[in-house]
């Protein structure tokens, strides 16, 4: 794995780790912070005096993550929302 930048040059030493391990580790964070992030827009829902809607909007989209496509991932490597 190595983290490069839009020159395709490398820019951080190449790091080998398993691969299994490391899906599920970073399914576990993504199924994580989904569920911080929808008590957050949780809370914002219920604040008073109300958030403007167009703060509401930017919360929600800098909180968002592809749900469909992480939980395909955490499924496929044996994690589940409970930390399987």
């Amino acid at each position: 794995m190595e983290d490069r930048s839009a020159s395709e040059n490398p820019i951080s030493p190449r790091v080998e780790v398993a691969f299994l391990p490391f899906a599920q580790s970073l399914a576990r964070q993504g199924l994580a912070f989904l569920a911080w992030a929808e008590r957050v827009l949780t809370a914002v829902d219920a604040r008073e005096p109300p958030v403007p809607a167009a703060l509401k909007t930017e919360f929600s989209r800098a909180l968002n993550l592809p749900r469909d496509v992480l939980e395909e991932v955490a499924s496929k490597v044996g994690v589940t929302a409970t930390g399987g």
